[in-house]
């Protein structure tokens, strides 16, 4: 199973690095002419939009791809792709709402009708974007990855040519930004549905599966905008509390964590298919073989994402002196936080099986409603003490709370021996050397060779083999498909 899940990882890592492209080759170009606050601006707005796309939503991403697997006809199939679509488009007439009332959403958020023409662009964005989610859900339940990236690729490419012309050329701002992935994701709607996937739907629509997919999800709303909170609120919080330009060099900071996110989308869309495929077909009743493999790939995971947020957290100063200019370069002690908040949240993943094999759904959602409410309640104390520095931390110690509630509830119901003791040795040792560099060179302006930063960074990569936490082999195993008996 590892060879096959290191294979879809990689596949779908492609997709979703070409994602996460837009963002970093961007970020050299937008950093030199718009400032930390135009940065704090887009950031505040992207995420504003982010809630409203989780809302409208209703877990439909989350219904569609349980009912897909359990219809026996195509004719059927293409039935719930059509409802679906149908449901999406319905999404205009709020985005019509939101966009007539753009002028008072800015001084809502902003203080200003300065920026109503922004607010304006990305309410008519917001179809788009759940359309574009709709279309490349679809690749994914066909099993199409590489159709999939190569809609991916064609949207990082329109938005970065565009992003460029916009703000860089025309100097258009943000507004300029916000167009950019207008254009891309409407581009991309259309050229998907008119060269694929026009073919799957049965244009009729059914109020059976509107109705089934409605329930299925609506509970799922509250789990989104519980993430959404751990994840992004503290954005509202460095607004009030603080300003513009902390929110920005908080998004730019934000934006050196993406090398995990992404091992993170293509982990999640490759382990949990092939895990239940597996666990279904194993028959002894203990499922060992099950068990096993959820402790092996979390373990492979966890050193693969450390040692790469080691890496970005030791060299993030020099990172951010490179891509962008030295306004931004105070975000680099963010780093550490917000990377290795990543690795715990894909943790929390990835060690909660027990709860989805129990299906009592409700205890995800009540336990990720807990660690927002933490996060909430943390950051009335330390965003304005610590500014974007305290919005990290919050965020780490309520994806922290989220993991001990998952993991200790997940044991009951489906008991894995887990490598805790070594992964908790491995990742406390890690995030000490993550926070050592940016700290004595930002906070404490000690000057650090850079040949120390790579002896630190060559430890943390032994570590986890000298106390054991895995074997070269299974790390061989996962990245590049080798062959290994013990595992296959």
């Amino acid at each position: 199973m590892l060879k096959k899940l290191s294979k879809d990882t990689l596949v779908y890592g492609l997709g979703n690095g070409f994602i996460k492209l837009i963002g970093v080759f961007l970020l050299p170009f937008y950093t030199k002419v718009l400032t930390p606050e135009d940065y704090g601006v887009l950031s505040t707005i992207s995420v504003t939009v982010m809630m409203i796309v989780t809302t409208l939503n209703a877990g439909l991403d989350g219904a569609t791809m349980f009912y897909f697997y359990t219809i026996k006809t195509d004719e059927e199939k293409g039935k719930l792709l059509f409802t679906k679509f149908v449901l999406r488009l319905l999404v205009v007439v709020p985005a019509l709402i939101f966009s007539y009332f753009s002028g008072k959403i800015s001084l809502l958020l902003f203080g200003t009708s300065q920026y109503t023409w922004l607010v304006f662009i990305s309410c008519i964005a917001i179809p788009f974007q759940m359309l574009l989610s709709e279309q490349q859900q679809i690749y994914r339940l066909l099993h199409l990855p590489w159709r999939f990236n190569l809609i991916v690729l064609f949207k990082a490419s329109i938005n970065i040519g565009v992003g460029i012309t916009l703000v860089i050329f025309l100097n258009y701002g943000v507004v300029g930004a916000q167009l950019a992935t207008l254009f891309s994701s409407a581009l991309v709607v259309l050229f998907s549905y008119l060269f694929f996937t026009n073919k799957k739907y049965t244009y009729r629509f059914s109020w059976y599966w509107s109705k089934k997919m409605f329930v299925f999800g609506f509970p799922l709303i509250f789990t989104g905008i519980a993430l959404w909170a751990c994840r992004w609120s503290d954005r509202y919080f460095l607004l009030h509390f603080k300003d513009f330009s902390e929110i920005g060099i908080y998004a730019v900071a934000d934006t050196f964590s993406q090398p995990i996110a992404l091992l993170n989308a293509a982990l999640s869309l490759s382990f949990l298919p092939l895990f239940w495929s597996n666990y279904n077909k194993e028959m002894e009743i203990e499922k060992t073989a099950s068990k096993k493999v959820a402790s092996d790939v979390w373990s492979i995971y966890t050193v693969i994402a450390v040692s790469a947020g080691i890496f970005l957290s030791i060299f993030s100063t020099d990172f951010i002196r490179i891509v962008t200019t030295k306004n931004y370069l105070s975000g680099a002690m963010a780093v550490p936080f917000l990377v290795f908040s990543l690795i715990i949240f894909q943790s929390s993943n990835l060690t909660r099986i027990g709860i989805f094999l129990s299906k009592k759904m409700y205890l995800n959602t009540i336990f990720v409603i807990v660690a927002a409410v933490v996060n909430i309640s943390l950051n009335f104390y330390f965003v304005p003490k610590y500014g974007f520095l305290g919005a990290a931390f919050t965020t780490f110690v309520s994806y922290f709370v989220l993991f001990l509630l998952g993991f200790i509830t997940s044991q009951k119901f489906f008991k894995v021996k887990f490598k805790i003791i070594r992964i908790g040795i491995y990742f406390c040792v890690s995030f000490v050397i993550a926070l050592l560099m940016p700290f004595l060179e930002l906070h404490f302006k000690v000057g650090v060779s850079i040949w120390l930063k790579i002896l630190l960074f060559i430890f943390g990569i032994a570590l986890p083999l000298i106390i054991q936490l895995v074997k070269l082999s299974e790390i061989k195993l996962f990245i590049f498909g080798k062959k290994n008996p013990d595992l296959n």
